[in-house]
């Protein structure tokens, strides 16, 4: 294994760690009327990994980001159905604070399953992941 591959694994286990701290994502869907939620001191932090380069490939990071030709927002590029599938709030994800979008993608990335909803990009963040 090499040293690269050593840290991809590394950083794997300690966000699933994170995650496992807060697996019910309780703060996504409690602000109500669909306003968004305040950050809290249990929030998620940005992922890094190959969340960082689906961010970097989706929006550039920006997770003010808006679509000029589809409904999808926010750092991950979210459509908006599938926001409110995720997370039950009312879209755009690009009016939630980068905890939410974080947690909402981890939801959504399901540790590599979810994969498919990020296929438009794969081109530039596949080669950084190591799954199918």
């Amino acid at each position: 294994m090499t040293a690269r591959q050593l840290a991809v694994r590394l950083v794997a286990v300690l966000m699933l760690a994170a995650v496992a701290g807060c697996a019910n994502l309780p703060t996504i869907g409690t602000a109500g009327a669909g306003a968004p939620p305040a950050a809290d001191a249990g929030s998620v932090a940005a992922p890094g990994g190959i969340a960082a380069h689906i961010r970097a490939c989706e929006s550039g990071g920006n997770y003010r980001a808006q679509n000029a030709h589809s409904t999808a927002s926010g750092a991950y590029q979210f459509i908006n159905a599938t926001w409110t599938g995720v997370t039950g709030l009312r879209p755009p994800a690009s009016a939630y604070p980068p905890a939410v979008q974080d947690r909402a993608f981890v939801r959504l990335w399901a540790g590599g399953r979810g994969a498919h909803n990020w296929d438009a990009s794969r081109h530039c963040w596949g080669r950084f992941w190591s799954g199918r």
